[in-house]
């Protein structure tokens, strides 16, 4: 089966990295929480039947605005935007879709969010932008990178507008070689390219521990398309 991996292309895109810290079944109740990427039901059979009464009165709706002929959706619609579906509490326990979830850890590095600040800040003085990013990532990116990333991005604001992005950097990792190896495993076939791999060990460089921890239980799951899964909701809830 050819695999096919967002999380890959996601990478390959990163103009910066961002990243996290494990946690172990060891933590006191008053330490942090780490980031966490598990199988949880996405959506109930009860979720199921109100989504799909929405996508009803939607295209009827749609289907009166765009008609050749007078239409009232108040009272085209009434019956198709009117009805709500009534939920069983086995309609409510049981699950029509299951899929992978992230949860950031509980804490954020106000360090690490203020030199982010500043980085988006330099670029915007710069008239330069980070592709489908902005400064309200810092956010996130504060509770899944380490502190030493603080100090990169003030040393790429020390390099100016055109200076050398290269001359900020943190020694690589094996995050790229671990994933890579794991997801080949999973899925019978080379799913990171070189470049991929090297990406990979470059930011693991930034993750916090529970940050990569995560990532590394997602590509030991045991199927190729759930290992996939949970990568990419790993990408999407650090926001990477």
């Amino acid at each position: 089966m050819r695999a096919s991996l967002r999380f890959v292309f996601a990478l390959s895109c990163l103009p910066v990295a961002a990243a996290l810290i494990g946690c172990s079944s060891t933590e006191k109740d008053d330490e942090p929480l780490g980031m966490t990427v598990e199988k949880v039901c996405l959506e109930t059979q009860c979720d199921a039947r109100h989504r799909r009464d929405g996508e009803a009165c939607s295209r009827c709706m749609d289907a009166c605005l765009d008609a050749s002929f007078s239409c009232d959706p108040s009272r085209s619609c009434s019956i198709s935007c009117g009805r709500a579906s009534t939920c069983s509490d086995d309609d409510r326990a049981a699950c029509n879709k299951e899929g992978f979830r992230g949860e950031l850890g509980t804490h954020s590095n106000a360090e690490v969010e203020a030199a982010c600040t500043r980085y988006f800040d330099h670029l915007a003085s710069c008239n330069l932008a980070v592709p489908g990013r902005d400064v309200s990532v810092c956010s996130a990116w504060a509770k899944v990178e380490r502190l030493e990333v603080a100090k990169i991005y003030d040393c790429s604001i020390a390099q100016g507008c055109s200076g050398d992005p290269t001359a900020c950097r943190l020694p690589p990792t094996t995050l790229g070689d671990e994933l890579c190896g794991a997801l080949d495993g999973a899925c019978e076939e080379t799913i990171c390219s070189a470049e991929t791999r090297a990406g990979l060990n470059d930011l693991g460089a930034w993750l916090r521990d529970d940050v990569t921890a995560a990532a590394k239980k997602c590509a030991a799951q045991a199927s190729c398309t759930d290992a996939q899964d949970c990568l990419t909701a790993w990408i999407d809830s650090a926001q990477l």
